[in-house]
């Protein structure tokens, strides 16, 4: 799995990718951090199954603001929208 902390810019934490495995939620993302990913995701065009189940938590977390919200909106519309693809 050290594989799938490369995926990530150094600015993520990997503490954000180990949550990615586990029942808890996960902890605040600055949303720079999570700007970085989305920007990653749409260089690439397609989202992994471990940015897509990173998303997902984050979306349970209470503490995501407006802009939080936003982004990760942006990467499911491109999904949508046929613009992302899941690798």
């Amino acid at each position: 799995m050290t594989a799938m902390n490369t995926r990530f810019p150094k600015s993520v934490s990997r503490m954000h990718t180990a949550q990615m495995h586990t029942s808890q939620p996960a902890a605040p993302m600055s949303t720079e951090s999570l700007a970085i990913v989305v920007e990653q995701i749409f260089q690439a065009r397609r989202i992994t199954r471990d940015h897509q189940q990173l998303m997902m938590q984050l979306l349970t977390c209470d503490a995501l603001s407006d802009q939080d919200h936003a982004l990760i909106n942006q990467v499911y519309d491109g999904l949508r929208k046929g613009f992302l693809r899941v690798a």
